[in-house]
């Protein structure tokens, strides 16, 4: 931190800096209110600008300022004022802003007092402050809160009260405002951000919709701006004041988060931008916080804020990003202490940027040899620094943008430069080698590279030196190049066409006109604009381009052709001369769609109207138009009842609209009912397809049933029980059945004891019928007779199938207050304080007593009392009291209580004692009452001033007496300690340290003294002083006590002193060069004491003279000793000058410590000899311009300065111009031109006349004169140059050539300008299409005479008439041989006569039909006919457009154009048609026609029907399968087939039939349709077959198909086979071997079962 920083934060404590360091990057800037001296009020209060670290440290206070010097204002703020003083930083952060008042400290009620100026004030970098911008016409009588900049030179306000809302000031310095939005007029904080769209305006505040908004678009400055409110953010409730945004994720764009100080319960707000709605991320804080201000500092935000009362500032970390939840708790920096709020904080301003280096691109002639030629380059810096700037340069050799070879064409470099400090510029030199190749101009890059620390070298792009080459070549060719182009569908399209030289152009350049013609293309079908001029190649240039706009069109047509022709070239040769441009088609024919719109359908009464909006592709085109039909249907819409039918026609005409609309009368209701919907179908279109042709119309409906329950109140009664009746109703009626459950809850009353509960399960159901909207719901309530505060249940409204977990949901609650009619009378005791006094006697302190009702007759109320002590001594400081006070029925509800307090004059605390009080009978609500005894008494400590001899020698006491203004209760401690006046320690007394001496008043006490030590002198001197501090603080505290009483002493002279005096001198200023002196002489009135010199000091001082302008300040020392000389002499130069001025005065003072100074101040007078200045003016020239004015400004100069204002009348006086035709005369008053002081220059200014008029050049004199003095003291000459030409050009003319006689055809020829001199043009027709062999029209010539000033003239030519159909043809009428002035040119020299034919034949194209085929393609001939044949060729352009038939599937899409000769009336169009096996119904195509040439369409569509030939054949296999065993089953699945495929199902009826299986026993019976789907071939059928074990042959069942549609039944009978899987059981057989040893083995076996039973 730098020393001044330290200081200014030990000083902060106490009071602001005088001035301000510098702010350092990246701290804080908090503002504050209040220097802590006193109490905050609503007056004009002191500012302060306080800088802190991130950490809180204070680094400095800056005071705005209080006094009005030159420009710059008062500043100020109200003190208690809470929306004031919002501090912003501008958007390029150079500056702090924030506004205030031009007020006096101390104003009362600055923010509502009348006629108080606003101030901005800016705050820079370097601690400046600049309050010159002020304004009265803003927020008069109110709150001006907030000021935002982009850049510190221009200003948005917010405020309220009159011309409240957002205002702008366009300059720094203005005095007057606009107002740019008053949508709301209580306006908070404003702001500019800036992101990648731009810089916008935003603004806070709490009224209306609006919270935080930004403010028209981008940044206004002029009125009638709308506020929007940032989608997703509150419209209400909350209280926003300073805010930020910040842009922490790339992938959103513009800003993506926002942080709100808020003034209200969520503290600070986070907010993320998500799909284009900000989002809440949740809030920190409390509604006591009181946030005021916001600021972002890395992840860290820093906020301002009068927590309960106290300002504060904190800080919040936020390390979550984008959409990431704000948590955590803030942590305090900063508390302000007493009498000192925050409000507004941004960050401190940026430090200003190093000035920019700059290095220009540089061109040389690159010479022949021997030698070198040297290329300079300067390299200039913005502006002069203190430090050097160094940075290097080189060629850069491999640049991509370098043509030139190093150590070929040029020697490298590298090199080290530097701008020295206070300079602004360098030099370099590259060495360029000449040779005598002839080649083009070759380029090298210089690359400026370094890291300098006081200058910018990062804008710097390429720097480019370019090499031109000098050596001879010959004439080079010329060539031009074709190109094409699509046209576009609207407005103009650019060919730029390229004219090529084969070599560079030689020194003094090539030239060669251009002029554009017609091919298929033609200026009079508007295809292009015509255009012509002259190309000119500088030496070295080997290109140029030349621009025809094409005009764009939707027309469907063929491609066209325009040529650019050359000719006339000067120095060069013409090797190709015709550049051709193809303009190609890129339109189609027109589509039409209907879109499909909703609404909402409004309440009643009226209709709302739905719009359908029917488009076409493209316009038709010239000369047609496009129809079609349409027609509503309704659909759950009923016509009629929701809607009214229409149907109708559209037509779309050439340069019409597009989109044609179709009104729909939709009928409103208030009816909660389902979205209903209707279509509209397009039908019949002429010359274009439809492409959407229904358009399905949504009526939403917007009627909503809300459920609601009304409350009710009554009183419970004593007994028994009583009905509450409830309402249950729907805001509108429903079109179907609505039900609903009440039940209700407990709130302070108790279902059961205080009423009757309706349980949530079942509930009570309530239904309301279609069109009903009210229900009854009853409750029963329990009457009583308990004394009890009012109670309350809630019905609760829920919907039928609500239940869930935890309860129903609840849609609406009615309150049921059941009113207590019980009586209970309550008894409470009043707090009360009172101020002791002083003096003898007492003061009472009164208590009151108070009853909620009256007793009941025949039983008073008793209340007892008695006093308690607290700080308060019963008997000291009141005198103790006690008894009962008694209420009456119809007596007072009030009784008071009276206690004596004891007065005294004795300084303490405040002191108190209570009234404790008991009431057996009743209710107390408040049982006791606080007294407080309010001291009166102030001790207050004062030191005496006491005087006295010094002496000559040895210390005598100075006796200062400390006093009490009355006793204190308590022991009261002092700090003594002295000061220097005039009087200084040790010399001349002896000094008390603030820790030495201690004053200490014990309890009663008044009076204490301190003693200080004089020390004596035989100097003569003045009476000098000391000065006696009194504090209560410690020593120790940081700065020094603060002082509480101060007293004087005063050490009176007793030795004698010597007179001293200066005299009076003047002396004559002089002229030139150098100075004069003007002598002063000091006086001793004797000689000084011997050993006691007399010093005599002396100063020079300005007065009307100046040092260091009109005289060299002096100062210094004269020494008299005894037997001196008494006088001595001052010399002080006087500066010579040449200004005209009074006599000046200055003074030199002086002072002598051991002398009497009888005469203090020499007075100087400098004479003043300069004669008065004589006045010149120079000429001046001006160009007059084509409109408005421009100013002629004429310079009067002064022959030498004057030191007053010079005022002088400026008058003008005709002379070749004329005013005030061509010049605004002056004359007249005084002070047209006025010199301040010092001024030799000064500006006036006559206002010339533009005028389109060819004219010479004229001139008026401006003449000089003394106010109100005739004669001319200067004068001088004002030419205006004339600088206007005009064009003679003609216009070409069209119409139609009649059937028979002759039509005449008028061209104009027009001045772009008039022209003072007559003008003369001959004319002359020449043949086009239209000849005059064809006796198309008759040949005229002659001349045009354009009087002076005239600009048009006409000509006839006759057209003659005929009955054949042809073309339109064209003639031409040149212009030659013009007769004008100089300034007027040929324009347009040839206009182009159109004969429109007007004799008509017209297209129509017939339906055509056709066999579809399945294997090869087929054709569908279409035939167009002529209804007249023409004379030349004519043509139709067609295209196909799909009907049920769709392209490329069922016939390919054809577009092309038919062309008729001379004398045919009819041609074909072949559509090939695609074959398949696909069974379809029949399908159709149209070909449409459009765009003719040389005739019209009379039917313009043919229907195309696409026969199909293809039919399916079903058929069914048969299955064959094993049966299966056991328990299961097996599944034949039989496959029915047709021989093609459908565009529609097949369906066909099948059915099982028993062969010599039979069901159910062998398989299931089966039955049904099966449905072969669209486009599909097959289908399956499943029949289950029964498994069994039996031994049986194989068998067989049937499927019978029958009834098929979209098909015939080719095999209808499928068979299916069950393959018997069962074989016998084999009989084993054995050899007779085997069967006897079987039985001999059974026989043992029963032997063995024998022998075991025994």
């Amino acid at each position: 931190m730098s020393r001044l920083k330290i200081a200014a934060s030990c000083l902060a404590l106490f009071a602001p800096l005088a001035s301000a360091a510098p702010f350092d990057p990246n701290n804080l800037a908090v503002l504050r209110i209040g220097t802590g001296a006193a109490a905050l009020s609503s007056a004009c209060t002191a500012v302060f600008i306080d800088e802190y670290d991130v950490f809180g440290t204070l680094q400095q206070s800056i005071a705005l300022p209080t006094a009005t010097v030159g420009d710059q204002r008062r500043f100020c703020l109200s003190g208690t004022a809470t929306s004031e003083g919002m501090l912003t930083r501008s958007a390029d952060g150079s500056v702090l802003l924030v506004g205030g008042y031009d007020a006096a400290l101390g104003t009362a009620s600055v923010s509502s007092a009348a006629g108080i100026p606003r101030v901005v004030a800016v705050i820079r970098q370097d601690g400046s402050i600049d309050t010159s911008t002020v304004f009265t016409d803003g927020f008069s009588t109110s709150n001006f809160r907030g000021v935002a900049s982009d850049d510190g030179t221009r200003f948005w306000l917010s405020g309220t009260g009159t011309g409240g809302g957002v205002r702008y000031i366009a300059a720094l310095g203005a005095t007057t405002s606009a107002l740019v939005s008053s949508t709301i007029t209580n306006t908070r904080v404003v702001e500019v951000f800036e992101d990648e769209f731009g810089p916008r305006l935003y603004v806070s505040s709490q009224s209306g919709a609006f919270r935080l908004s930004s403010v028209g678009s981008g940044l206004p400055t002029t009125s009638g701006q709308a506020l929007s409110n940032l989608p997703g953010l509150p419209t209400a409730t909350t209280s926003p004041y300073q805010y930020l945004l910040a842009d922490y994720d790339f992938g959103v764009s513009g800003f993506d988060v926002l942080y709100v100080a808020n003034d209200d319960a969520t503290g600070v707000q986070k907010w993320s931008s998500v799909g284009g709605t900000w989002v809440s991320n949740g809030s920190i804080g409390v509604a006591a916080d009181s946030y005021r201000g916001i600021a972002q500092y890395a992840d860290s935000l820093y906020v301002t804020g009068r927590a309960s009362g106290v300002g504060v500032i904190r800080r919040i970390d936020d390390f979550t990003g984008y959409n990431g939840a704000l948590s955590g708790t803030a942590t305090t920096l900063v508390t302000a202490s007493a009498n000192r709020v925050f409000q507004g904080i941004a960050l401190t301003p940026d430090p200003p940027p190093p000035p920019a280096v700059t290095v220009a691109d540089v061109s040389v002639v690159e010479g022949n040899p021997p030698g070198t030629t040297t290329m300079t380059f300067t390299a200039t810096l913005a502006q002069a620094i203190a430090d050097d700037c160094d940075f290097s340069v080189e060629t850069f050799d491999s640049s991509p943008d370098a043509t030139a070879t190093p150590n070929v064409d040029y020697t490298p470099i590298s090199l080290e430069l530097s701008i020295p400090a206070g300079d602004t510029s360098v030099t370099f030199d590259v060495p360029i080698i000449r040779d005598t190749d002839i080649e083009a101009d070759e380029v090298l890059v210089i690359d400026v590279y370094g890291e300098p620390q006081a200058c910018d070298i990062f804008g710097i792009d390429t720097v480019l030196g370019t090499i031109i080459d000098d050596d001879a070549v010959g004439p080079p060719d010329i060539s031009i190049n074709d190109i094409a182009l699509f046209e576009g569908d609207a407005g103009s399209t650019q060919a730029t066409l390229t004219v090529s030289l084969s070599a560079p152009a030689p020194a003094g350049g090539v030239t060669v006109n251009y002029s554009t013609a017609d091919g298929s293309a033609s200026t009079t079908l508007t295809d292009y604009t015509a255009t012509s001029g002259t190309l000119t190649f500088v030496a070295g240039d080997d290109s140029e381009t030349i621009t025809v706009d094409l005009t764009g069109d939707t027309h469907f047509e063929a491609d066209e052709t325009l040529f650019v022709n050359l000719s006339d070239a000067v120095g060069g040769n013409l090797l190709d001369a015709q550049g051709q441009i193809t303009i190609l088609n890129d339109d189609d024919l027109p589509t039409l769609t209907i879109d499909s719109p909703s609404i909402n359908e409004g309440t009643p009464p009226g209709a709302t109207t739905l719009v359908f909006s029917v488009t076409a592709s493209n316009s038709p085109a010239p000369g047609e138009s496009i129809s079609v039909d349409y027609a509503s249907s309704g659909g759950t819409a009923a016509s009629g009842i929701d809607f009214t039918a229409v149907g109708g026609t559209l037509t779309f005409t050439h340069g019409g609209a597009l989109t044609l609309p179709i009104s729909v009368p939709i009928t409103r209701d208030n009816v909660d009912e389902d979205d209903e919907s209707f279509t509209v179908a397009l039908s019949n279109a002429s010359n274009a397809g439809i492409y959407i042709g229904v358009g399905a119309g949504t009526i939403i409906d917007d009627d909503t049933a809300v459920v609601s329950i009304d409350s009710v109140t009554q009183a419970e009664g004593d007994s028994g029980t009583s009905s509450f009746g409830f309402t249950v109703s729907l805001s509108v009626p429903a079109a179907s059945v609505r039900e609903f459950v009440v039940h209700t809850s407990d709130l302070t009353a108790t279902a059961g004891s205080d009423y009757v509960g309706i349980p949530v399960v079942p509930g009570q159901l309530v239904q309301f019928p279609p069109l009903n909207i009210s229900q009854p719901v009853v409750v029963t309530v329990n009457g009583d007779t308990d004394v009890e505060p009012d109670e309350s249940f809630e019905v609760r409204v829920s919907p039928v199938a609500g239940a869930i977990e935890g309860g129903p949901p609840v849609l609406a609650t009615g309150i049921g207050t059941i009113l207590n009619d019980d009586v209970q009378i309550d008894v409470a005791i009043n707090d009360t304080s009172v101020t002791e006094g002083t003096g003898a006697g007492t003061t009472t302190a009164l208590f009151t007593v108070s009853l909620s009702a009256q007793p009941p007759a025949g039983s008073p109320l008793t209340v007892n009392y008695a006093t308690a002590g607290g700080s308060a001594t019963s008997g000291v400081d009141f005198s103790a009291t006690a008894g009962a006070l008694t209420f009456s029925n119809g007596g007072a509800l009030t009784q008071t209580v009276s206690v004596p307090i004891t007065r005294d004059n004795i300084d303490e605390n405040d002191e108190s004692f209570v009234v404790d009080i008991t009431a057996p009978t009743a209710n107390v609500t408040d049982a006791q009452g606080a007294g407080t005894i309010l001291d009166d008494d102030t001790a207050i400590v004062s030191v005496s001033s006491p005087s006295q001899n010094e002496g000559n020698s040895g210390q005598s006491p100075m006796l200062f007496t400390v006093s009490l203004s009355t006793p204190s209760a308590s022991t009261l401690t002092y700090v003594a300690f002295t000061g220097n006046g005039t009087a200084i320690a040790p010399g001349d007394y002896i000094a008390i340290p603030p820790s030495a001496t201690q004053v200490t008043f014990v309890p009663g006490d008044v009076t204490e003294s301190v003693a200080v030590q004089i020390v004596g002198d035989n100097v003569v001197e003045p009476d000098e002083t000391l000065v006696l501090n009194l504090s209560d603080q410690l020593p120790t505290i940081e700065g020094g006590p603060t002082i509480i009483a101060f007293g004087t002493g005063t050490i009176v002279n007793d030795d004698v002193l010597v007179d001293v005096s200066i005299n009076d001198v003047s002396v004559v200023e002089g002229t030139g060069a150098g100075s004069s002196n003007a002598v002063f002489t000091v006086t001793l009135s004797a000689q000084p004491a011997p050993g006691a010199p007399v010093t005599v000091n002396y100063a020079t001082a300005g007065g009307s003279a100046t040092s260091g302008t009109d005289f060299t300040a002096t100062s210094g020392a004269l020494t008299f000793t005894n037997g001196g000389a008494l006088t001595q002499t001052i010399s002080v130069p006087i500066t010579r000058d040449n200004i005209d001025e009074n006599d000046e005065g200055f003074v030199v003072d002086i002072s002598a410590p051991t002398a009497n100074v009888t005469d203090a101040q020499g007075a100087g007078t400098i004479l003043d000899d300069d004669n008065p200045p004589t006045p010149s003016i120079a000429n001046v020239q001006v160009t007059e311009g084509n409109a408005g004015s421009v100013a002629a400004t004429f310079t009067v100069t002064l022959s030498n300065p004057s030191a007053f204002a010079i005022n002088y009348q400026a008058s003008t006086a005709d002379g070749t111009a004329v005013a005030p035709g061509d010049y605004q005369a002056i004359s007249g008053g005084s002070n047209n031109v006025a010199f301040a002081p010092l001024q030799t220059s000064q500006t006036i200014s006559v206002d010339v006349l533009g005028e389109l008029l060819v004219e010479a050049n004229e001139s008026f004199v401006l003449e000089l004169r003394s106010a109100g003095a005739p004669t001319v003291l200067a004068s001088a000459s004002g030419t205006i140059n004339n600088d206007d030409s005009a064009t003679l050009s003609i216009a070409g003319s069209s119409g139609p050539e009649g059937n028979a006689g002759l039509t005449p055809r008028q061209f104009t020829a027009t001045l772009s300008n008039p022209v003072q001199a007559q003008v003369q043009v001959s004319y002359a027709t020449a043949d086009g299409s239209a000849t005059l062999a064809d006796n198309d029209y008759q040949a005229v010539s002659g001349t045009l005479t354009f009087p002076g000033s005239s600009t048009t003239q006409t000509l006839d030519v006759n057209v003659v008439g005929d009955i054949e159909v042809e073309p339109d043809q064209s003639f031409v009428v040149n212009l030659s041989g013009l007769n004008a002035p100089a300034g007027v040119t040929l324009g347009t020299t040839s206009a182009t006569g159109t004969i429109v034919n007007d004799d008509a034949t017209s297209f129509s194209i017939a339906a055509a039909s056709v066999t579809e085929g399945s294997g090869s393609n087929s054709t569908l001939s279409f035939t167009v006919s002529l209804s007249a044949p023409a004379k030349d060729p004519v043509s139709v352009q067609y295209t196909t457009v799909d009907g049920s038939a769709l392209a490329p599937a069922d016939y390919l899409a054809a577009n092309g154009t038919v062309t008729f000769n001379g004398g045919q009336t009819t041609q074909t169009i072949a559509v090939s048609v695609i074959g398949d096996s696909l069974v379809e119904p029949d399908e159709t195509l149209q070909v449409q026609l459009g765009n003719p040439i040389g005739g019209s369409i009379a039917n313009g569509t043919a229907t195309g029907s696409i026969i199909n030939d293809d039919f399916a054949v079903l058929s069914i296999n048969d299955v064959t399968l094993p049966e299966g065993s056991g328990n299961g089953t097996t599944a034949f699945v039989f496959e029915i087939c047709s021989s093609n495929p459908s565009t529609m199902p097949i369906t066909v009826n099948y059915q099982t039939g028993n062969g010599s299986a039979q069901a159910p026993t062998d398989y299931l019976f089966a039955s049904g349709t099966a449905t072969i789907p669209a486009l599909a071939t097959c289908v399956t059928v499943s029949v289950t077959v029964i498994a069994d074990n039996v031994v049986e042959p194989d068998e067989t069942f049937s499927v019978t198909l029958s009834d098929a549609q979209g098909a015939t039944i080719g095999d209808p009978v499928g068979i299916g086979t069950i393959l018997g899987d069962d074989d016998l059981i084999p009989v084993p057989t054995l050899d007779p071997r085997s069967l006897a040893l079987l039985l001999a083995l059974m026989l043992a076996i029963g032997m063995i079962g024998i022998a075991r039973r025994h």
